[in-house]
């Protein structure tokens, strides 16, 4: 049996996220996804050094978001709960549309495939659950900065 190979071009697999698909999955899964968006679509646009860049952020932020999210609610407490996701949410997506959003749009014209919405909300659960995870690891490392 003879078996055929594919020399499909490692571009023609390539998928990039959309602002909407970067909109969906920042406010409802939190900002963790949407970096991993981002950086995804670095990384397709073959900008390594970028996207491993934006990997560490999620890092970074993993370790102090909780932290910042706290403080805010203590020391602002006027503030509207809603503000904070529509905050980083329009930080985001600014990013995005400032730093991407003129290459994105040329690929996905010059016919590259974006990510399906299946895998955008996959990827908001996920990012629901780590940011979920991430709280409750907070709370129990520093269980007094949550009481008032």
């Amino acid at each position: 049996m003879v078996r055929k190979t594919n020399n499909i071009d490692q571009s023609d697999k390539r998928r990039l996220a959309t602002n909407d698909q970067l909109l969906l999955t920042s406010f409802l899964g939190g900002p963790f996804g949407a970096c991993y968006l981002v950086a995804q679509n670095y990384k397709a646009l073959n900008h390594q050094n970028i996207a491993r860049n934006w990997y560490l952020g999620i890092a970074i932020l993993f370790l102090l978001f909780p932290g910042f999210l706290v403080a805010v609610v203590k020391f602002v407490p006027q503030l509207p709960y809603s503000i904070i996701p529509m905050f980083y949410t329009g930080l985001i997506c600014g990013l995005f549309q400032h730093y991407q959003g003129e290459m994105v749009k040329k690929k996905l014209d010059a016919d590259w495939a974006k990510y399906s919405w299946y895998k955008t909300i996959a990827i908001t659960l996920l990012s629901l659950g780590l940011f979920g995870i991430d709280w409750l690891v907070q709370f129990m490392i520093f269980p007094s900065s949550w009481t008032s």
